[in-house]
C-alpha cells in the first residue's frame, strides 16, 4: 500500500509541476532588449546593405566608405560587408587599418 500512495504522490507532484509550467508559459516574457534603433538609424543600415546589394561598385563604394565612420556599430557592420561585396578596391587600405586596430585593442 506504501508504494501505491508513493507512486500517487509522485504523479500528483507531477501534475502540479507541469501545472505550474503552463502557468509560467503563458506569463508575457519579458524583452532582452529594450532600446530600439531610431529611424534615422534603421534607414542608414538598410542604405548600407542595400548599396551592398547594387551592381555598381562606383557609386555605391564611397557612400559606403562613408558609413564606416558611422556610430552605430550595425552599420559599420553591413558598410563593411557591402564593401567587401563589391570589391571596392578603393576601401581595402582602410579596412586593413580598422581590422588591425580592433585586433591590437582585442590582444591588449
Amino acid at each position: 500500500m506504501f508504494l501505491f500512495m508513493r507512486s500517487r504522490i509522485f504523479r500528483i507532484f507531477g501534475l502540479l509541476m507541469g501545472l505550474t509550467g503552463v502557468l509560467w508559459a503563458d506569463a508575457k516574457p519579458k524583452e532582452a532588449y529594450t532600446v530600439r534603433p531610431s529611424s534615422q538609424t534603421v534607414k542608414r543600415r538598410e542604405s548600407a546593405l542595400s548599396l551592398g546589394q547594387s551592381k555598381d561598385a562606383a557609386q555605391a563604394g564611397p557612400a559606403l566608405f562613408q558609413a564606416l565612420d558611422d556610430k552605430d556599430a550595425m552599420t559599420r557592420a553591413l558598410a563593411v560587408r557591402s564593401l567587401g561585396n563589391l570589391k571596392y578596391a578603393p576601401s581595402r587600405s582602410r579596412l586593413g587599418e580598422l581590422f588591425s586596430s580592433r585586433s591590437e585593442r582585442r590582444s591588449a
